[in-house]
């Protein structure tokens, strides 16, 4: 278990070896919980905007094949002959 010192500003220094086993670089925005008496630091992940597409498209859209019917046309039959 590693220990750091709360400074008089509130603020501490996490360990070394627990930033680079979390990958938490510098600039890295972590969310802090009390539970029960524990500290629970949370790295906040950054919003993918495939992520944000999804949000406002679900509920909206239920059947992909049909979106892109939707949004393309019909697709073409693979059995029926072209002309």
């Amino acid at each position: 278990m590693k220990k750091a010192i709360l400074s008089v500003k509130g603020q501490i220094t996490i360990p070394q070896e627990i930033r680079e086993h979390l990958h938490w670089q510098p600039g890295t925005t972590i969310r802090f919980e009390a539970r029960r008496g524990f500290l629970i630091g949370k790295r906040e992940m950054e919003r993918d905007p495939l992520d944000e597409v999804a949000g406002i498209l679900r509920g909206k859209i239920n059947d992909v094949d049909a979106y892109l019917d939707k949004a393309r046309g019909p697709r073409p039959n693979p059995n029926q002959k072209r002309k």
